[in-house]
């Protein structure tokens, strides 16, 4: 699946809203995401709600979806489904934040090796 291995984040690509300014501190954001399991950024920014944990897949109509599993909410689980670009990138729209933070409209994150 193309969704496992390691990622940066593409600073142009993103969509970043008030965290623009501050692109020097995330111009080095890493998510690795592991084929048995697991995934992890490589340090904690406000727009993801959580640095590591699970993912999963998600069927629908015959067509599997990765999710980056947070962790459980009130409801149900706190999750972000990670796109795949016809470029080959991963981005997420909408990112699921910390508790009272923003979220970026478009985080977008480019293959490392």
């Amino acid at each position: 699946m193309p969704y496992f291995g390691r990622f940066k984040i593409n600073i142009q690509k993103s969509e970043l809203g008030i965290y623009e300014k501050d692109t020097a501190i995330y111009k080095h954001l890493n998510l690795e995401i592991k084929e048995a399991g697991g995934y992890s950024f490589n340090k904690e920014v406000p727009f993801i709600n959580s640095k590591s944990g699970d993912w999963k897949i998600k069927n629908i109509d015959g067509i599997n979806y990765l999710y980056l599993v947070y962790g459980k909410g009130i409801y149900d689980l706190i999750e972000d489904e990670v796109k795949l670009s016809l470029e080959g990138d991963l981005y997420i729209i909408n990112t699921r934040p910390r508790k009272n933070e923003k979220n970026v409209e478009k985080l977008v994150l480019t293959r490392m090796d």
